[in-house]
């Protein structure tokens, strides 16, 4: 929005036009993008947020600069409305679009003058074209207290008016001399002949008015700003009676705009009579001033510093609401203006904004250690601990571009959305899969040697009646280089087991079971996922073909998991870290191939052995020999005395134990 800082005077007297003017603005949340000098007036460009509908006028601006100054602002003059005989011109409202609607005519009216060299040099530094002098005296009032109007040739009106939405299709002719088919969803302004505006947004040809027309309607209204932003956005036309009303405009300013052009009118020309007409829905009569009610430890609380009652009570008055204060609570009413104050949390923003970040005192934080949060979900917790495993979090789009996921999914399987806004987002995910391989893809072709992702989120599915599922997973994909491994097997690549360890110091209580239902992954490298018996997952590695669609050399392995299904373990306690030195024991296992890796491992978890820390799977040799019925695993053990360096004895003792329970439980040989 551009301003001229000396019409912008003309609201606070005692405004000095300079910089500060703009850095003023700007600590408020106006902020200022540009400075531009002409003669003796600086104009400002205003970058206003949506929501601050209420500072597009001189007006408004004006209001919310006056929070910082406290002074009382000069209003323009109006003509007062009160004692002007009133004629009907509105036969109906509907109230979705239009609760309050008003209109003044004009009858002999002098058109013909000279638009004021004052006001049309305002309308050029605003940037609104000279059109004619009752448009331009229409669009300085707009730009000086915030209300678009609209004006239509009284001669060429088939009175009364309704405000309502199209009833038939048709096409409209607008004053930019382009056609708009009209639906049935479309609010317009018609008279008994049909649609003469589009409401809100754009005036009708056959009712435009030029240079020689005397005789004038002139509307001014309150449109909801739902219809006027998607009766906008279908025609995809903005104009700046538009860009206004769908932001909100004051539903007191209607008739307070049509005085004001009167006063205008009756100082630059001449008229022979006016009239007036308002209708009010049942709708805007029953609007009511919501109030807030806040207590001052919150607003301490939440800005951090302690605010006198004093000072707060200043910004509310001067930014024109309704204060009430009982010990240490205040009530709330907002000005019919601010359309964006709903809750505690605008109001603690205004005093904040107002009183200025800049003298907000900053404070060191409190050094404390902070505790594992008890109110954490399933799906916080496993991304905590895929987190501390190297894993990176990643989010992406639950849509996907049409037919990307035909390569495992049937056509059948996939929900399409009716109206995308793109061919790239018209299908909802079934799986993660394909977000997780493009994002591996462009994190590989950057160099990246060591890929570990995973990500939470909704898929979507059918069930057997054709309703849709949401269901909540944890999907990751890894791949590269292990960085993990010691000297010797430092270039070592992310497997199948790598994958499966994670898996399992995530999840408590998980077992696997071979699978080959999933068209996805490799046949023979698959796994269902389960705890206490409950099914909760899948993982293994990705078909070749899968990875080719992507440009994907490497192997690469990916699981998914039902969020839902999966109970977290409970919270890890912390325990003192052991100051003496660590044991590492290796032991080789030739075990049958029909006793799996997750036996031996269980076996050894359960040994309870006393001492020992930790333990890994360091190698696997399986002979090429077919015949060979066995396969030879070799596991590191770790032991760690808390009181004292162990012996060897010590170890030994232990290490007997363990040979002895493999033995007896699983007939494994020990070499």
């Amino acid at each position: 929005m551009l301003l001229s800082l000396q019409w912008l005077k003309e609201f606070i007297p005692n405004l000095k036009i300079n910089d500060k003017v703009a850095e003023s603005l700007t600590s408020l949340g106006l902020e200022v993008s540009s400075i531009t000098k002409k003669q003796r007036d600086l104009i400002i460009d205003i970058d206003l947020t949506p929501n601050r509908g209420d500072c597009l006028s001189v007006h408004g601006i004006a209001r919310d600069l006056n929070s910082l100054f406290n002074k009382k602002i000069k209003y323009p003059r109006v003509k007062k409305l009160s004692k002007i005989n009133k004629k009907k011109y509105i036969k109906s409202l509907d109230s979705k679009i239009c609760p309050s609607y008003s209109c003044l005519s004009i009858t002999g009216l002098n058109n013909s003058i000279k638009t004021p060299d004052l006001i049309k040099s305002r309308l050029k530094n605003s940037g609104i074209k000279h059109i004619n002098f009752l448009v331009d005296i229409i669009n300085y009032v707009m730009l000086e207290i915030g209300q678009p109007m609209h004006v239509f040739d009284l001669n060429k009106l088939k009175l009364p008016l309704s405000v309502e939405f199209a009833n038939k299709t048709e096409l409209f002719e607008g004053l930019d001399d382009s056609e708009y088919k009209l639906t049935k969803k479309i609010p317009v302004i018609s008279d008994q002949s049909g649609p003469i505006a589009l409401a809100g947004v754009l005036g009708g040809k056959k009712t435009s008015t030029t240079q020689k027309t005397q005789n004038v309607l002139i509307e001014s209204a309150f449109f909801e700003p739902n219809q006027i932003r998607q009766s906008s956005k279908s025609f995809r036309l903005q104009t700046d009676s538009s860009y206004r009303y769908e932001r909100g405009v004051d539903p007191k300013l209607p008739m307070v705009a049509l005085s004001r052009v009167l006063e205008l009118l009756s100082e630059y020309t001449t008229y022979d009579s006016v009239f007036i007409d308002s209708k009010i829905s049942k709708k805007s009569e029953k609007r009511n001033d919501k109030k807030i009610t806040i207590e001052h430890d919150l607003i301490t609380k939440s800005l951090g510093q302690d605010i006198e009652k004093v000072f707060i009570l200043k910004i509310f008055k001067s930014l024109g609401f309704e204060i009430k204060v009982k010990n240490t609570t205040y009530t709330l009413i907002s000005p019919s203006h601010r359309f964006d104050i709903r809750n505690q949390q605008d109001i603690i923003e205004e005093i904040a904004r107002v009183y200025g970040y800049n003298n907000f005192k900053s404070n060191i934080p409190t050094n404390y250690i902070k505790t594992l949060n008890s109110n954490l979900n399933t799906s916080d917790i496993l991304s905590e601990s895929l987190s501390s495993r190297g894993y990176n979090e990643i989010i992406s789009y639950t849509m996907l571009p049409k037919n990307s996921q035909n390569q495992i999914h049937n056509d059948s399987e996939i929900i399409r959305i009716l109206n995308p806004i793109s061919e790239d987002k018209s299908d909802l995910r079934a799986s993660m899969v394909f977000n997780m391989l493009q994002i591996y893809k462009y994190n590989k072709s950057r160099q990246a040697t060591s890929l570990r992702f995973y990500e939470s989120g909704k898929i979507y599915s059918y069930n057997r009646g054709k309703k849709i599922i949401e269901t909540n997973v944890l999907a990751g994909i890894i791949g590269g280089i292990n960085f993990n491994n010691n000297l010797r097997n430092s270039r070592k690549k992310l497997n199948f087991f790598d994958l499966k360890g994670d898996l399992i110091s995530i999840i408590s209580n998980l077992s696997f079971k071979k699978t080959n239902k999933l068209n996805y992954l490799v046949s023979n490298a698959q796994m269902s996922l389960f705890q206490d018996n409950t099914f909760i997952g899948t993982f293994g590695a990705l078909i070749p073909s899968l990875r080719d669609d992507y440009g994907i050399s490497d192997e690469v392995f990916y699981f998914e998991l039902m969020i839902d299904s999966i109970k977290v373990r409970n919270v890890v306690k912390y325990v003192d870290f052991s100051r003496f030195p660590k044991i590492k024991r290796d032991i080789t296992l030739k075990i049958n191939n029909k006793i799996s890796i997750e036996e031996v491992i269980k076996c050894i978890s359960k040994s309870s052995l006393k001492y020992m820390i930790n333990s890994r799977i360091s190698d696997i040799f399986y002979s090429m020999n077919h015949e060979n019925s066995h396969k030879s695993l070799t596991i590191e053990l770790i032991f760690q005395g808390n009181v004292s360096t162990l012996s060897d004895q010590e170890v030994n003792e232990q290490m007997t134990i363990l040979i002895k329970r493999l033995k007896d439980k699983l007939n494994i040989d020990i070499k």
